[in-house]
């Protein structure tokens, strides 16, 4: 009997089918070029079915040593052992799903006396003809949810789920065992449920399923110490149908319980694999979730499990459900080490979980678990590790997580508790650290109030220090975490007491900048470049000016780049280095900034605070400049810089600068004049008292002391 059911959403699915070769390349060749591509961006259809086995079907297969025979009343047959045999087989006929499938979970009901056993192996097909090797089906002894008795797979033994490659027929055979006393087994009903979480019930050359393979190929590099963390809504789970069927329940978590999947190592698609756990958990077996609260996979990536945050009770250990996170790492360690990616991902996930419920890594706590589940459930209490193997939890019986990653154990509790700490991290400012998966780290000092430090100050700002930055409660409005070079800035600024008052963002990327950061404030900002330093902007005339940059020319930082120096006193005003450009700004001038060639002629000669004083007019073309098409100038409060392709930059100022703009020919006066620009700047002659000459295109000007300025043109 065939069973089939749909539970997950459909996303990015495409049901088109390429009818050509050519048409399949193309469609290749476009997938590799798509910008932001990878595989969290595509979640699968995932479908499911259930062929089930029961009683008289069991006549169907082969029996070797094994019979149906009624089972105790007569109403009911069972696959059983032939009288005096003390050891059968059962070999299923092979069976067509109806679509290709990628994992396979088989359950069954089972009458099992004591010293019996029931062992089942699974292979597949993709053509029915050649088939793969057998592989065991491992049963799941102890990862159930606290409800099974309510549940679908209620008293049946549970396997692992098998996964395959683009499977379309399986074949099951049962291998059954007597005990000493000669009583039999008996296998009452076996359901295989047989999954599709890639979308191979698609075409196989449709799209989803095109840029689903290609985005495995593209899968990203191993992960850093920072948490990768894949949301549900990313991997694929249906949370209406969890909604429905299985509701978060809550309890405050104790301990952290670490499991692996047991499945294969090197997994191509984890994604898939993670979409295929929940389907089997969820909707196969009847549980209504995923039973983890996290899964971890090779490339150190972070699946949200079970629904619902912090506390939710999941289904991975049971008896220690209630009251425990749950992390599996997907692959079997039991004969297989570890990667740094798979560590760095664990190690920050506990630390995470530690701080954010005050368990200590390195402690134990009295817990109250349950043994005899399911069926006659007893509590018992006790002091036990807070962080945890699934092995070490007493009325569970498995090698889970296997040697090798048990081995790391001690090496996740020193992680964990390097940046642990009792400190509580409450309210809003909990909710921002959480959002940041804990990136702030541990909290060194309690939260406390920014005007009174040692006293309380309802309704005003409120901040906690920890080990990486602070965040801060900003009653205008968010919550903000600030660190690193930037928090360094602000605490030489005097933090919300200095020129910048209150963070109102999160420190971000600079636009247009690669590599560069910023923090916006209640009176200014910060910013962060890579070889550049920390700087901050403070004086709101020159930050407007530095937004409104030139239409078409981006950013201020892309224009002007980022702040080279903080805000500096400069005569009667203030001046602010950028990489690209100078600020100046007083209460009567307002704010201007000179560029590229004057720039430099302008720091050449002490910039805001040197002798040419602030800037009173940015550079402005000077049209009709006779041989100088590119001719600019700025006009600072003591002179004037001259700059154009051919004549560079030069400064004109003083006497010279009076006579210099007084002198007129037909084509007009000063620089328009038959002078034309400056081609140097002043510099001194011998001449008695002192005396100083500025060249210019076509003749010079002289200011001596004793008779004042006088001009010399070319003809």
């Amino acid at each position: 009997m065939k069973i089939n059911y749909i539970q997950m959403h459909m996303r990015d699915k495409k049901r088109s089918i390429i009818g050509s070769v050519a048409a399949l390349v193309v469609m290749i060749t476009v997938a590799f070029f798509l910008t932001g591509f990878s595989a969290q961006s595509l979640a699968a259809e995932t479908i499911g079915g259930d062929y089930i086995s029961a009683g008289a079907d069991f006549e169907n297969g082969t029996l070797s040593g094994t019979s149906v025979v009624p089972m105790a009343g007569g109403r009911e047959l069972a696959l059983s052992l032939q009288p005096s045999q003390p050891q059968g087989r059962y070999l299923s006929e092979p069976q067509a799903a109806d679509y290709t499938f990628n994992a396979l979970g088989l359950h069954w009901k089972a009458d099992l006396p004591a010293g019996a056993a029931v062992k089942v192996e699974v292979r597949f097909s993709q053509d029915g003809n050649q088939w793969g090797d057998w592989q065991p089906v491992n049963e799941i002894v102890d990862e159930l949810p606290n409800h099974i008795a309510s549940t679908k797979s209620a008293g049946e033994t549970i396997g692992d789920l098998v996964f395959t490659d683009a499977g379309r027929f399986f074949q099951y055979r049962i291998d059954l065992t007597g005990s000493t006393t000669g009583q039999a087994p008996a296998v009452t009903k076996m359901t295989a449920s047989y999954i599709d979480s890639k979308g191979y019930h698609n075409s196989t050359l449709s799209l989803s399923n095109i840029t689903r393979n290609i985005s495995n190929a593209l899968a990203p590099s191993p992960a850093s110490a920072d948490l990768n963390y894949i949301p549900r809504t990313q991997w694929g789970a249906n949370d209406a149908y969890t909604q429905a069927n299985w509701p978060p329940e809550y309890a405050q978590p104790q301990k952290i319980i670490l499991h692996h999947t047991a499945g294969a190592n090197y997994d191509p698609d984890p994604f898939a694999t993670v979409r295929g756990i929940y389907q089997y958990h969820a909707v196969s077996l009847g549980w209504g979730d995923i039973g983890y609260n996290f899964l971890v996979d090779e490339l150190g990536r972070v699946y949200e499990g079970r629904m619902g945050g912090d506390g939710v009770i999941g289904a991975h250990a049971l008896g220690w459900n209630t009251g425990s996170v749950g992390i599996s790492v997907m692959g079997n360690y039991e004969l297989r080490d570890i990667n740094t990616a798979i560590y760095n991902a664990v190690a920050e996930l506990m630390t995470i979980k530690a701080n954010q419920d005050y368990i200590d890594p390195y402690g134990s706590s009295y817990f109250v678990h349950y043994e005899g589940c399911p069926g006659n459930c007893y509590p018992v209490g006790g002091y036990s590790a807070n962080i945890l193997g699934h092995r070490d939890l007493a009325g569970n019986y498995t090698a889970c997580p296997g040697n090798f990653l048990y081995a790391y154990l001690p090496y996740f509790r020193t992680a964990a508790y390097i940046n642990y700490s009792p400190i509580p991290i409450n309210g809003g400012i909990r909710v921002k650290w959480d959002s940041l998966n804990g990136a702030p780290g541990p909290a060194i000092r309690a939260e406390y109030c920014l005007s009174n430090p040692s006293g309380s100050c309802p309704g005003e700002a409120q901040a906690q220090d920890f080990q990486n930055g602070i965040i801060i409660w900003n009653p205008a409005g968010g919550t903000y975490w600030i660190h690193g070079g930037i928090l360094a800035k602000y605490d030489q600024l005097g933090r919300e007491t200095g020129a910048l008052g209150l963070p109102t963002s999160d420190e971000g990327d600079v636009s247009g900048v690669t590599g560069a950061r910023e923090s916006d404030f209640t009176h200014g900002r910060i910013y962060w470049g890579p070889g550049v330093g920390t700087f901050a902007m403070t004086d709101q005339e020159i930050i407007d000016k530095y937004d409104a940059s030139s239409p078409g020319m981006g950013t201020g930082p892309e224009y002007f780049g980022l702040p080279t120096s903080d805000v500096y006193v400069a005569w009667d005003g203030k001046g602010q280095n950028m990489q690209k450009a100078i600020f100046t700004t007083n209460p009567y001038l307002h704010a201007h900034y000179v560029r590229g060639g004057v720039m430099v002629k302008y720091q050449m000669m002490g910039g805001p605070t040197g002798l040419l004083h602030l800037i009173e007019l940015e550079e402005a073309p000077l049209p009709g400049v006779p041989d100088a098409s590119t001719a600019v100038n700025a006009v600072l409060q003591n002179g004037r810089i001259y700059w154009s392709l051919y004549t560079g930059s030069h400064i004109v100022n003083g006497g010279v600068y009076v006579t210099y703009m007084n002198f007129c020919t037909a084509t007009g006066c000063g620089p328009k004049s038959r002078l034309g620009l400056p081609i140097t700047d002043e510099y001194p002659i011998a001449l008695p008292g002192g005396a100083a000459r500025s060249q210019f295109q076509h003749g010079f000007i002289t200011w001596w002391i004793l008779y004042g300025s006088w001009v010399d043109v070319y003809y």
